[in-house]
């Protein structure tokens, strides 16, 4: 597997009416924000995988193996030797109640060292999302290679992680 491309593009448009500041004559009220942040190419940083997948919870927890994934097309994949680039989750849609992905209790995968992150999402749709130029920790079979997730019973997270 290889990527031609591999961008995270974290974008914001807002359409800002100004009530004050601004003359009561003037007939454009409106200012247009975009592209708040710069976007990174996680390719050239070093990306050279991609794994897209749902995690389904059964008991409303789940475990992600970063050491044993399953890739488009269903051939095996393993992020183990690898760091993590940009990762994203999503609740998705039928979820009624918060979803929270983090470092899992045991062998937790890590951005960087010592970090005990948690992501919460609070309703069906929400999205959280991590990238960097420099990657996270080097993934280790059994020893940083799993991210927990938790919620309500069958609920479900949209997942996808640029490795290299």
């Amino acid at each position: 597997m290889s990527l031609s491309t591999a961008t995270f593009e974290p974008k914001f448009t807002v359409h800002e009416v100004l009530s004050t500041g601004i003359s009561a004559a003037s007939s454009n009220k409106t200012v247009k924000h975009l592209d708040y942040f710069a976007s990174q190419d996680l390719a050239t940083a070093g990306g050279d995988t991609v794994v897209v997948f749902t995690q389904a919870m059964s008991g409303g927890a789940a475990t992600i193996d970063l050491a044993v994934l399953t890739g488009t097309g269903g051939g095996s994949v393993s992020l183990v030797g690898k760091k993590i680039y940009g990762i994203g989750f999503r609740s998705t849609t039928g979820n009624s109640n918060p979803v929270t992905v983090k470092e899992n209790a045991t062998e937790g995968f890590e951005f960087s060292t010592g970090d005990n992150w948690t992501m919460t999402m609070k309703s069906a749709g929400d999205i959280v999302c991590w990238s960097s130029t420099t990657g996270s920790e080097t993934i280790a079979s059994d020893t940083n290679d799993k991210i927990g997730v938790s919620g309500t019973l069958a609920q479900s997270v949209d997942v996808i992680i640029v490795a290299g």
